[in-house]
């Protein structure tokens, strides 16, 4: 995840994409693993970052 975070913050990647590279094959598992992992689906983690440059 720690990858995932890194490509969120510092990538346009689009998710789907990112998801694969992290070695998920389904996105909606990708999303529940992340928000487990952070409190924040992807999409959300990317526009906290954009915003305060933190989560």
């Amino acid at each position: 995840m720690l990858y995932a975070e890194t490509l969120l913050r510092h990538t346009n990647q689009n998710i789907s994409e990112l998801a694969y590279e992290v070695g998920y094959e389904s996105l909606g598992f990708f999303y529940r693993k992340f928000k487990e992992y952070s409190g924040y689906t992807p999409s959300q983690y990317r526009e906290c970052q954009g915003r305060t440059g933190e989560v």
